[in-house]
C-alpha cells in the first residue's frame, strides 16, 4: 500500500524527447541489397471507456490507453490519443490522421481501438461487425439507432484502402467477427524481401459473441510482446505483425482458459496482403548508439530496503539521495520496505533522468508550501504583493471533468490536470479559490503588464522567470476528447464568465511570448491555478 503523502516524478527533457518521436527515419536491413525504410512512425489510439446509451462502462480502458501509448512511444511512434468519441468524431479523427500521416508510402501507421465490439447477424446469413462509439444504443433495444451510430468494420476497410503508406496495422481490443480479413493460421515467415510489400494487418482481441474482460488480458500481452522477446519466433530481434498476432492468439487463449480467442490476418486484397508490419526489438538496432539507458534519481524520506522490479538494490536511510544508472527504458516497479512501505510504477526514458521524490511527512501550510488535505499532494506557493498563488498547476483527480493530457499520469505530474470550467470553479482545496479575472489582472499588472501594456508578465511567469510563478505549457483538451498544444500553449481558467456558454481564461503562448485574455467554451478543459482566500 502506498503511504507517502506526495510523489513527484519529473522526467527532465521529456518534451524535447517526445517531439522527435515518430519523425526520425530508420531502416531494417533484410539482406545485403534490400532493406525496409520507415521514414516516419505514427499511431492513433481511440479508447471508449464511458458509454452513455446502455452499454457497460469499461473503466479499464483508461489504463489500456495509457499503457499502449507508453509502449508505442518506446518503439519510436508519434502517438495521438482520443477518448470517448461518437461516430462523427471517430470518422473525423481517422480521416485527419490519414490525411496527415498516411500519404507517404514509407510511413508506418498503427491504429489501436479499445472498447466494445458487436457482430450483427442479418436474416440473410451475413455477419456485420461493428466497433461501438460512446453514444451508440444497445442493438437489442434500438437496432436502427445502433446501425446509425456505430461504425461497421467495412468503413475501417475503406480507411485501410485510402492509406498510401505500405505498412499499416489495425489492433482492436474488442470482439467481433473478422470478415474483413483472412484468418487462415500459418507459421509466421522469417523476415524476407516479401516483408517489404504493402500490407493491411488486423488483430482483434476476441471473436464474435465473446465477452472481453475489462481488465484486459489482450492489452497486457500486447505490451509484453513489445517489451520482451517472447513473441520473437525467429529470435532475430524483429517482431512482425504476424508474429504478434500468433503470440496474442496463443497466450490470450491460454490465460483466459479458452474463453477469449483473438483473431489475426491480412486484408482480403490481392495487393495489400503481401508484406508484414515490423517492430524492432533490439536496442542496438533501434537506437543509433549505445546510450540507450535512462537514469533514476530517488530522494526518500523513508528508510528501508529499496527494490527495483522485485529485486533488492540496497538499504537506504531516511533523507537519502540515490542515483540508479543504466536503467532500461520502459516501465519499472519501485518499492521501499521498512517501518513504512512505499511502492509505485514509473516510466524511464532513453537518455532521460526520472526523479522520484517521496515525502512522508505532513508539511504544514507555509510561505513556500501548502498541502491539499484531500489527497496529500504538496504545492509550492508564491506571494506577489498581497496575493498568494499556487506556484504549481493543480493536479487533483476530481473525476469527470478533470483530465491528464493524453490521459497520461506522467503528464499530470508534469503539467497538472486539465479541468472544464464547471469543475474548475469547485476544484480548489479549502481556503483557496479559482481567481476572478480581476485577480488575474492584478497579478499581471504587478508582474509588468500584458497585451501590449509593458508586456513583461510573460517572462516573469514562465519557469525561470523572476516571479517564481512557474507557468508550464500544459496544452488543453477539446470538448470531444482530443488534446492539443502541450509544450506550446497554456490557459488558466478564471472564475469570470462571458455568457452562459463562454468563460474567460488567461492564455500564455510560447509562440508569441505573450499573455492575453481569451474567451473559451466552458466544455474546454484548461489548467487551474488557485489563489488563497
Amino acid at each position: 500500500m502506498k503511504k507517502s503523502l506526495l510523489i513527484l516524478m519529473v522526467v527532465q527533457g521529456i518534451w524535447g524527447y517526445s517531439q522527435k518521436l515518430g519523425f526520425e527515419p530508420f531502416y531494417i536491413q533484410i539482406d545485403k541489397k534490400n532493406k525496409i525504410t520507415y521514414v516516419q512512425s505514427h499511431a492513433l489510439i481511440i479508447g471508449i471507456s464511458e458509454y452513455s446509451n446502455g452499454w457497460n462502462e469499461l473503466p479499464g480502458v483508461k489504463t489500456d490507453v495509457k499503457e499502449v501509448k507508453n509502449v508505442l512511444k518506446l518503439h519510436g511512434f508519434n502517438v495521438e490519443v482520443y477518448e470517448n468519441l461518437n461516430k462523427e468524431y471517430i470518422d473525423r479523427v481517422f480521416s485527419n490522421f490519414i490525411n496527415r500521416y498516411g500519404q507517404n508510402e514509407h510511413n508506418r501507421l498503427l491504429f489501436y481501438f479499445a472498447g466494445h465490439g458487436y457482430t450483427l447477424k442479418t436474416p440473410y446469413g451475413d455477419h456485420l461487425a461493428y466497433i461501438v462509439p460512446k453514444n451508440a444504443p444497445l442493438p437489442k433495444s434500438d437496432l436502427a439507432g445502433f446501425q446509425a451510430t456505430a461504425i461497421e468494420t467495412t468503413q475501417i476497410e475503406i480507411y485501410a484502402k485510402q492509406i498510401k503508406s505500405k505498412h499499416v496495422l489495425f489492433v482492436f481490443d474488442a470482439c467481433f467477427s473478422g470478415a474483413m480479413f483472412t484468418t487462415e493460421r500459418t507459421v509466421p515467415d522469417a523476415l524476407s524481401l516479401k516483408t517489404a510489400g504493402p500490407v493491411r494487418e488486423f488483430i482483434t482481441s476476441g471473436s464474435e459473441n465473446e465477452n472481453v474482460p475489462d481488465k484486459s488480458i489482450f492489452r497486457d500481452q500486447f505490451v509484453q510482446a513489445l517489451t520482451t522477446k517472447n513473441a520473437d519466433l525467429y529470435r532475430d530481434d524483429y517482431l512482425t505483425g504476424t508474429e504478434l498476432g500468433e503470440f496474442l492468439q496463443t497466450n490470450v487463449v491460454n490465460i483466459s482458459r479458452n474463453k477469449q480467442h483473438p483473431q489475426y490476418g491480412k486484408i482480403s486484397h490481392k495487393v495489400l496482403n503481401k508484406g508484414d508490419f515490423v517492430f524492432i526489438l533490439s536496442d542496438s538496432i533501434f537506437h543509433k548508439d549505445n546510450s540507450i539507458y535512462g537514469t533514476i534519481r530517488l530522494k526518500s524520506k523513508i528508510s528501508g530496503d529499496l527494490y527495483l522490479d522485485k529485486r533488492k538494490i540496497q538499504s537506504i536511510s531516511a533523507n537519502s539521495v540515490l542515483v540508479l544508472k543504466k536503467i532500461n527504458p520502459g516501465r519499472h516497479f519501485i518499492e521501499v520496505k521498512g517501518k513504512k512501505i512505499w511502492e509505485d510504477t514509473i516510466w524511464v526514458y532513453e537518455k532521460k533522468l526520472t526523479q522520484v521524490l517521496i515525502f512522508d511527512e505532513i508539511y504544514q501550510n507555509s510561505n513556500y508550501w501548502m498541502v491539499d488535505s484531500r489527497d496529500g499532494k504538496i504545492y509550492s506557493t508564491v506571494q506577489v504583493k498581497n496575493q498568494i498563488w499556487m506556484a504549481d498547476n493543480l493536479n487533483y483527480d476530481a473525476g469527470e471533468g478533470s483530465y491528464c493530457y493524453d490521459d497520461s499520469l506522467l503528464n499530470g505530474n508534469l503539467y497538472g490536470r486539465l479541468y472544464t470550467w464547471k469543475m474548475a470553479k469547485k476544484v480548489c482545496p479549502e481556503g483557496w479559490h479559482l481567481p476572478k479575472k480581476s485577480e488575474w489582472d492584478k497579478l499581471l499588472k504587478n508582474l509588468g503588464g500584458y497585451e501590449g501594456i509593458n508586456d513583461f508578465a510573460f517572462s516573469q511567469m514562465v519557469i525561470g522567470g523572476g516571479a517564481d510563478f512557474n507557468a508550464v505549457f500544459g496544452g488543453f483538451r477539446y470538448s470531444f476528447g482530443a488534446y492539443d498544444y502541450i509544450g506550446f500553449h497554456t490557459g488558466f481558467w478564471s472564475d469570470t464568465k462571458f455568457n452562459n456558454d463562454i468563460a474567460q481564461y488567461c492564455s500564455l503562448s510560447k509562440y508569441g511570448q505573450n499573455v492575453t485574455f481569451q474567451n473559451g467554451h466552458k466544455q474546454l478543459s484548461l489548467s487551474v491555478r488557485c489563489i488563497n482566500d
